[in-house]
C-alpha cells in the first residue's frame, strides 16, 4: 500500500503505467533467456 501512494506523490498515473508496462516487458525477456539457457543446459547434459 505504501508503495502505491508513494507512486501517486512521485509521478502521474500514466507515467506508472509506463514504468509498470516496461518492466513486465524486461521481466518476460529475462525469463524467456534463462529458460532458454535452461533448456539448452538441460539438452547438453542429456545430448
Amino acid at each position: 500500500m505504501q508503495c502505491c501512494l508513494f507512486f501517486d506523490h512521485k509521478i502521474t498515473k500514466a507515467q506508472a503505467i509506463n514504468l509498470w508496462s516496461t518492466f513486465v516487458k524486461r521481466a518476460a525477456n529475462t525469463l524467456s533467456e534463462l529458460v532458454l539457457w535452461l533448456s539448452r543446459k538441460y539438452i547438453s547434459l542429456i545430448g
